[in-house]
């Protein structure tokens, strides 16, 4: 048992740990169900290899979308012709 560590803290740890990378695994299988590869075994390594790298791509992508936008609202010109000199006569 690891120092300065009572058994509660380290089985807690080793508890979060475990839920944790079973949601991973779980989609991890999931993900070789859908694609039925030739080398599952790669696949899977391939899959826990990107986990990181993609889970990065998605908070960063979380966070562009959550962010409160600071739109200036604009003003928009006048849709309608007006006409300064010679108009058209309205038929």
């Amino acid at each position: 048992m690891p120092k300065s560590k009572n058994l509660e803290a380290v089985d807690a740890m080793a508890g979060e740990i475990k839920e944790q990378m079973g949601d991973v695994l779980v989609r991890a299988f999931a993900q070789l169900h859908i694609h039925s590869p030739q080398d599952p075994r790669a696949f899977i390594a391939a899959y826990l290899m990107n986990l990181d790298p993609n889970e990065q791509e998605m908070k960063e992508k979380l966070v562009i979308f959550q962010a409160d936008p600071a739109v200036q609202p604009q003003e928009l010109s006048d849709p309608t012709f007006n006409c300064e000199d010679i108009c058209p006569k309205p038929e």
